[in-house]
């Protein structure tokens, strides 16, 4: 497109050249700020360590969900609007 747009060869090789540094400088960022055994190499575990974990899920054990009595007069409203049948 920015050689459609006119854009001359030096200045769309110096954009590329401006891309490729600063592609190279976050990547650079990436793996210092992740990278808590200072090996120089990111592992699975330290990409993980800050993620938060799923919570344990209420039901039963064949995969049924708890019955929630607070649905009930939203369900009632939906089935009034013929939406839940």
């Amino acid at each position: 497109m920015a050689v459609q747009g006119g854009v001359t060869g030096e200045n769309l090789a110096g954009a590329v050249a401006a891309g490729a540094l600063a592609g190279q400088l976050a990547a650079q960022l990436t793996v210092e700020s992740l990278d808590f055994d200072g090996d120089g190499r990111l592992s699975a575990e330290e990409l993980a360590q800050d993620r938060g974990r799923f919570s344990v899920a209420r039901g039963n054990a064949q995969g049924r969900p708890l019955h929630s009595e607070a649905a009930g007069p939203g369900l009632e409203v939906l089935r009034g609007l013929s939406l839940l049948k």
